[in-house]
């Protein structure tokens, strides 16, 4: 269970995750937290249900409790599909608009956030597509996309998001990342987004 990426949580202390590196795999994790600090205590992965359907960089995970089913992003494919955790099968794939088509995706910075909550399912592309201008810099942030899907899976709203710049380059890696990585519905019309830089 290398390169888990995304997790999402399904009740007590059990986490459903994936990774980016090809695994047909969404992970069965558990996780302990202390009530009272939210430290947590342990995590391990306990077990796996094999997807066939998942991409080669599988990236979010959002956990649909009603269908008892997950939502997954691949940030290379572009595409986001519904997975049965009983099963492992794909049940589903979500409409995506085509602006997030691999072709207007910049240096592996797609479709990285994911999250069923609140207004619905909710997505954004790491850092700025190819139409909407450049990567972050260490001026400059870069425009990403706030895609939100309602609970029938139809787009219902689209914003645009202002990264924070990148506050250094390193000297250790060539390729500067920086941008949106999560995101969490709190209200209809507010959301927490998770940034960040490497």
């Amino acid at each position: 269970a290398a390169e888990l990426s995304g997790i999402t949580h399904v009740g007590g202390s059990t986490y459903h995750a994936v990774g980016d590196n090809a695994a047909a795999t969404i992970w069965t994790l558990s996780v302990s937290i202390d009530p009272a600090t939210g430290w947590i205590g342990s995590a391990a992965v306990t077990g796996g249900i094999a997807a066939p359907g998942l991409g080669t960089d599988s990236e979010g995970i959002a956990y649909r409790a009603a269908s008892g089913t997950v939502f997954v992003s691949d940030e290379v494919a572009s595409t986001i599909n519904e997975f049965s955790l009983s099963t492992g099968s794909l049940v589903a794939s979500v409409g995506v608009p085509a602006i997030y088509a691999p072709a207007n995706v910049q240096s592996n910075m797609g479709l990285e956030s994911l999250a069923f909550g609140v207004g619905g399912l909710w997505t954004a592309n790491e850092e700025a597509l190819v139409p909407d201008g450049p990567l972050a810099t260490t001026t400059a942030g870069s425009w990403v996309r706030i895609q939100r899907f309602d609970e029938s899976l139809a787009t219902a709203g689209q914003w645009g998001y202002r990264t924070d710049p990148i506050t250094a380059l390193n000297p250790f890696i060539s390729a500067e990342r920086s941008g949106v990585v999560d995101i969490l519905p709190w209200t209809e019309s507010e959301l927490f987004v998770l940034e960040r830089e490497l």
